[in-house]
């Protein structure tokens, strides 16, 4: 029998144990054994084997797995190229794929890591498990000394004795993800310290709006330590009014997704104060679920009362521009109204065709305006005194009850012309009784709260007087008028105003005798306070202190320096305004005195040393070139016993102290009426 195999045939033969005896004809009586033996399917399987390990390996390639075996007996680990990538490196780099333990450990393992890894492949070496497998993460190092992370997941094989030949396994760079983590772990330290060590109070709610969590700033801002606020609800520490619109704003920030910030909230903290935040909310979700709201609220307490401070402010210097700008129109008709009534009867009184009745009647009506307008201007004047805090105050001792029968005199024919009554209330069996006081600023205050009494009493009374009290005298001026409503109780003692600052009004006045009342018993040690009801009337208020110790009153001695009743005196007018000079000489040209004038204090000094006939000198104050205070100290350095009456326009608290402490004998302000120019010259004398 002839046999050819052929490659199409694709018949494998291997010798072997199996035997087919063939004989070949064209050779004699040769015999061959042949064994034979069919591997296609083994060699099937080998391909499919190779088949899978290249896919394994692509399959490794495309996860980026490094494979690798460890060979136990001959403590020999063997990399495919994969592993090697890991490392950034490749086996031709390092030196084949086939590495010793102690190899391996020292390229590729971190140092402080080796230990753990030798110890988990000895427990992968040593165990009976044959289902052994565990996973490992640990540090490495890449190819140029940097370190990464890497896992590591190993499996084993053991023969059939139960020893472990083979430990196997994959490895996988895990270095992006474990930075991640790492930057996760930090960026949630970093947030922990950023909730906990903020000055605003930081908190978490659930969807009910409990809280949750809140930072270590709650407690120091609201007063409720974190035990306490962990119980609460949002509503619980809030004004009740702001419950409806925190809840659609939790509402609308679920529905929408859109934060919300700085809206307002009213908090009634621990000590049941108010405190004002400015709060922010926005969702906060665990994965994909809302689970609550992230809050931060800010505690602007301090700028909202700052805000509302500013905002009275704005409110009261609004409404002190509205009561300046009703005084500036209410001063323009407390001058223009007098004013009117002077140059109009000066004009009327001058012509030709008036009786002397009318002269007398048209005198009557310019200086019943005169003492309006000067009074207007007094009032103005002591006003800016006290209100910038240069008015003086001169203390010494006082009979208090001559001024008070001063006032008296004073105010009862203004009473007895409005049909009122007028009382003096002086407490029983005082004679008199000594205050160390203002003599001037108290009757002053008296007399503003009389005028007002006056001017607001239609009908009925008006009570002076004074009770004796430990200490102190309080003394009370008390009406029957229109009264003070409780409201305007709380404004009266401002300045320029009065209960009633409309153009309709029924009273004339500035709207200041109040307000300079006020300050000028403050300046006497007191306070003004005022007992009042609407249509009943009104009491006024004030105590002064006083030394129990009775007070002898210090006569007032007759300081003045009379010139003698002798024929041609001379006088000397000191004066640089002619109209005033003029004045002055008509009045004194129907004496027999002699006048000489000086233009400024300068030429009066002069006039004084070239003329020792002078018996008396009229000195204004206010002059040019020398003032009349200084003029009156150079003269008295040598005519010592000249008398000199100082004559000022200013007519303020302290001016007349000036003068006398500058030498002047005596003090008259302006307007100077003749009566009272030749009152004091016949004091001194002249006249």
């Amino acid at each position: 029998m002839n046999t050819k195999l052929t490659e199409r045939d694709e018949l494998i033969l291997q010798v072997g144990s199996a035997s087919i005896f063939l004989e070949e004809e064209e050779e004699e009586e040769a015999r061959t054994v042949v064994s034979l033996l069919d591997i296609t399917e083994r060699k099937n399987a080998e391909a499919a084997l190779k088949k899978s390990e290249a896919q394994l390996i692509n399959a490794l390639e495309i996860a980026h797995l490094g494979h690798w075996e460890y060979d136990v007996a001959n403590d020999l680990f063997t990399f495919n190229d994969q592993f090697y990538k890991i490392f950034h490196t490749t086996a031709e780099q390092v030196g084949g794929y086939i590495l010793s333990s102690a190899d391996y450990a020292k390229r590729f393992v971190y140092s402080d890591d080796i230990q753990v890894v030798g110890e988990e492949i000895r427990k992968a070496i040593e165990t009976t498990d044959p289902g052994f497998n565990r996973q490992l993460e640990h540090r490495m190092l890449y190819s140029d000394g940097t370190m990464g992370y890497i896992t590591v997941r190993f499996f084993i094989l053991k023969d059939d004795k139960g020893n472990t030949i083979k430990t196997y396994g994959v490895n996988q760079d895990i270095t992006g993800r474990k930075n991640m983590e790492v930057e996760l772990i930090d960026s949630e330290i970093r947030y922990h310290d950023l909730f906990e060590n903020s000055s605003e109070f930081l908190y978490t709610l659930d969807l009910k709006g409990s809280f949750t969590d809140v930072n270590k700033a709650a407690q120091a801002l609201t007063g409720y330590p974190k035990s306490e606020l962990l119980k609460m609800n949002f509503r619980d520490y809030t004004q009740k009014k702001d419950h409806r619109n925190l809840f659609c704003t939790l509402s609308n920030i679920y529905k929408t997704g859109k934060p919300v910030h700085d809206f307002p909230v009213e908090a009634i903290i621990k000590d049941k104060s108010i405190k004002y935040f400015e709060t922010s909310l926005t969702l906060l979700k665990k994965g994909d679920q809302i689970i609550g709201f992230h809050g931060s609220s800010k505690d602007i307490t301090e700028r909202k009362r700052a805000e509302e401070e500013l905002i009275r402010a704005k409110e009261k210097a609004e409404a002190g521009n509205r009561l300046k700008t009703a005084f500036m129109n209410n001063i323009s008709h407390e001058v223009r109204t007098p004013l009117n009534g002077i140059l109009g009867f000066s004009n009327l009184i001058t012509q030709p065709d008036i009786t002397d009745d009318e002269k007398v009647e048209y005198y009557s009506h310019i200086k019943t305006s005169s003492n309006r307008l000067l009074s207007t201007i007094d009032n103005y004047m002591d006003s800016s005194l006290i209100a910038s805090g240069t008015m003086e105050v001169n203390r010494k001792p006082m009979d208090l009850h001559p001024m008070l029968y001063q006032l008296r005199d004073q105010f009862q024919p203004l009473c007895a012309i409005k049909d009122l009554e007028y009382h003096l209330e002086i407490p029983g069996k005082t004679e008199r009784i000594t205050l160390y006081s203002d003599a001037e600023l108290l009757r002053k205050a008296l007399s503003h709260l009389l005028d007002n009494a006056v001017k607001f009493t239609a009908k009925g009374e008006i009570t002076v007087g004074y009770a004796i009290k430990p200490g102190v005298l309080e003394f009370f001026v008390k009406d029957t008028g229109s009264g003070i409503s409780k409201e305007a109780q709380t404004r009266i003692f401002e300045s320029f105003v009065q209960e009633e600052l409309l153009h309709t009004r029924g009273y004339e006045g500035s709207g200041l005798g109040l307000s300079i009342a006020q300050g000028l018993v403050r300046l006497l040690g007191g306070e003004l306070r005022v007992e009042s009801e609407k249509g009943a009337g009104s009491t006024f208020f004030f105590t002064l202190p006083r030394e129990e110790t009775e007070t002898v009153i210090i006569a007032k001695t007759e300081g003045k320096q009379k010139a003698g009743l002798v024929e041609n005196q001379v006088i000397l007018i000191a004066e640089d305004e002619e109209s005033n000079l003029v004045y002055f000489q008509t009045i004194l040209s129907k004496t027999a005195v002699t006048v000489l004038s000086a233009n400024n204090g300068e030429e009066a000094v002069d006039v004084c040393r070239a003329h020792p006939e002078i018996s008396l000198v009229l000195m204004d104050l206010k002059m040019p070139v020398m003032d009349g205070l200084e003029a009156t100290r150079a003269i008295k350095t040598f005519r010592e016993n000249l008398p000199i009456i100082a004559i000022t326009a200013f007519a303020m608290s302290g001016d007349e102290k000036r003068a006398l402490d500058a030498g002047c004998d005596d003090y008259l302000s302006k307007p100077v009426t003749r009566e009272a120019l030749l009152e004091k010259l016949k004091q001194f004398g002249v006249v």
